[in-house]
């Protein structure tokens, strides 16, 4: 008996298409993470993050491939130069190999730059609120705009 290849098959093509949508959509994240890999250029980048910057009304940052994190963001004392810092092979490292997760990852950056400035003396610890601040941002964002569940 033949055995069929459902990844390479034409007719499974719709099947395979439900099953990511089923995954971005599940409250289990991590299978997004390591199915759904996607293959992404430097281009794929910058028209993400100018996306995103549009969003928060933002002007696109300096952005920088080399970065010691995931990712990062510095901003000026003034809060006028603002540069974003990542390193595409620990994001996908870490799981965030796919358009979705990628966005989200910027979403969470540059709502700092959003944030910048701000304080909500919740807590003595304000740079862990601001971090709080940046995830909540991200959710909201995944519920109007992405195609992933948070």
């Amino acid at each position: 008996m033949e055995e069929i290849n459902r990844n390479s098959d034409p007719q499974y093509e719709d099947m395979q298409r439900w099953f990511a949508y089923l995954r971005r959509h599940n409250a289990n994240i991590f299978d997004v993470f390591f199915e759904d890999k996607e293959n992404i250029s430097d281009e794929d980048i910058v028209a993400i993050i100018e996306d995103v910057t549009k969003f928060f009304r933002l002007p696109v940052p300096v952005i920088q491939d080399k970065c010691e994190t995931i990712a990062k963001i510095m901003t000026s004392k003034e809060g006028t130069e603002c540069e974003l810092y990542y390193d595409w092979k620990l994001m996908e490292k870490a799981g965030i190999n796919n358009v979705d997760t990628l966005r989200l990852s910027f979403v969470h950056e540059l709502a700092h730059e959003t944030l910048f400035q701000k304080r909500f003396l919740l807590f003595e610890n304000e740079l862990w609120v601001q971090e709080l601040a940046a995830d909540m941002i991200v959710g909201a964002f995944s519920i109007i705009g992405s195609d992933v569940a948070t």
